[in-house]
């Protein structure tokens, strides 16, 4: 839950990620989404650019090959009527687009169902690929990393460095942070050691993958926030 690029992660395979959306605004990536329908797409509420065009970029594994893929612009984004910026609380929001993806029929499908602790899940995008604040390595094309989930209160018990620089497998510099009073109910932690997302990452589905080819892949979660580790 980190508002940057995937650590850690891998190269998804082409097209394992139909529902896998870039948004971009001023012909950039900004943040991710995911297509929960022909023409919504899910994101968080602190990648809201009420001044920008926005487009949903679909489609498109590789970011630099504008000849694949679709893009579409965002006619309305609606932030979650509760959504906190100080606090991050209800980081949700839904965007309405112009028209209907005609490309796309796989969508992942949003979940209610209760997660518990150490479910090996699944976040991906095409931010940072590289864990200092200060250095931006984005991925253009779309990563994926698998991380687990752990209860809120052994979350809240957590802390982290924002920001410093990695020296020989050492984070130097940089300022402790503690996720203590920070984690609310409608929150869900995930991480594993030396993965994470990270800026640019925003906004990016966190899921549990399909078992089978009858199953489809369950959203239950997005990119919002977190300390580097």
């Amino acid at each position: 839950m980190d508002t940057s690029y995937v650590i850690g992660g891998t190269e998804t395979d082409l097209g394992r990620y139909p529902y896998a959306v870039s948004l971009q605004g001023r012909g950039r990536h900004f943040c991710g989404g995911s297509l929960i329908a022909p023409n919504v797409v899910l994101s968080v509420a602190h990648c809201h650019q009420p001044m920008v065009e926005v487009k949903a970029v679909i489609g498109r594994h590789d970011l630099r090959n504008t000849n694949v893929g679709e893009e579409i612009i965002v006619k309305e984004q609606i932030p979650h009527p509760q959504y906190d910026e100080a606090s991050t609380d209800f980081d949700y929001m839904i965007m309405i687009l112009e028209r209907d993806a005609t490309e796309v029929t796989d969508f992942v499908k949003v979940s209610s169902e209760f997660v518990g602790s150490e479910v090996a899940v699944t976040t991906m995008g095409y931010g940072d690929t590289y864990s200092p604040h200060d250095v931006k390595y984005p991925a253009p094309i779309l990563q994926e990393a698998e991380v687990f989930t752990f209860i809120n209160e052994d979350c809240d018990a957590t802390t982290g460095t924002l920001g410093g620089t990695e020296s020989h497998g050492w984070m130097v510099g940089g300022v402790d942070g503690s996720y203590e009073g920070m984690i609310s109910d409608q929150m869900l932690c995930a991480s594993d050691i030396g993965k994470d997302s990270c800026y640019g990452d925003s906004g990016g589905p966190l899921i549990i993958k399909r078992t089978d080819n009858k199953d489809v892949d369950r959203q239950i979660g997005l990119v919002s926030w977190g300390f580097g580790w």
